[in-house]
C-alpha cells in the first residue's frame, strides 16, 4: 500500500501544473484562466496547460522585450516562427497559434482583463482564442518597469 500512495503522489505531482510563484506566473495562469471562461461562454472547450507552450511562449515574450520588437515574426535565428519556438521548447511544431499583448503603464493587476478584453476585440486574435480546433495553451508574461508583454501559445 506504500508503494501505491508514493506513486499516486508522483502521478499528482507529474500532472498538475506547478503553482505559480511568481507575480508573471501569477498573471500567466490569470490570462489562461480567463481564456479558458470566454471559451467556455462561447460554448468552447476549454485548453488544458501545456508546459512546452509556455515555455515557447515564455521565450518569446522575452526575446520581445530584450530584442526591441513587437511581432509574431522573430528576428533571431531559430526563433523566426512560433512552430520554431515550440519546436524549440521541445513541442510538435504543428496546429500552433499566437496571440501577443503589450501594455505601458497599466495597473500590473489589470492586465490579465486587459489582454484578453483585447485579443477578443481582435478579429484574428478572437479567432485563435476561441478556434475549437485548439486544446492546449501555454502563456509567458514578461515584465519590464511598467511595460508588460503576454505571449499566448496554443496547440490543436
Amino acid at each position: 500500500m506504500k508503494n501505491h500512495a508514493g506513486l499516486l503522489l508522483l502521478v499528482c505531482l507529474t500532472t498538475l501544473p506547478a503553482r505559480p510563484d511568481t507575480l508573471t506566473e501569477r498573471l500567466a495562469r490569470q490570462v489562461f484562466e480567463l481564456a479558458n471562461q470566454e471559451r467556455r461562454r462561447l460554448g468552447v472547450a476549454e485548453c488544458a496547460w501545456e508546459e512546452h507552450l509556455a515555455q515557447a511562449a515564455r521565450v518569446h515574450r522575452q526575446d520581445m522585450c530584450v530584442h526591441d520588437f513587437f511581432d509574431h515574426a522573430s528576428p533571431l535565428p531559430g526563433k523566426a516562427s512560433v512552430e520554431d519556438r515550440v519546436r524549440a521548447a521541445g513541442g510538435p511544431a504543428r496546429g500552433n497559434a499566437e496571440n501577443i499583448y503589450w501594455s505601458s503603464g497599466l495597473d500590473v493587476r489589470r492586465v490579465p482583463q486587459s489582454t484578453v478584453k483585447e485579443w477578443l476585440e481582435s478579429p484574428g486574435h478572437r479567432e485563435n482564442l476561441v478556434d475549437p480546433r485548439f486544446q492546449a495553451m501555454g502563456l509567458g508574461v514578461y515584465c519590464k518597469g511598467q511595460e508588460v508583454w503576454v505571449t499566448q501559445v496554443l496547440s490543436e
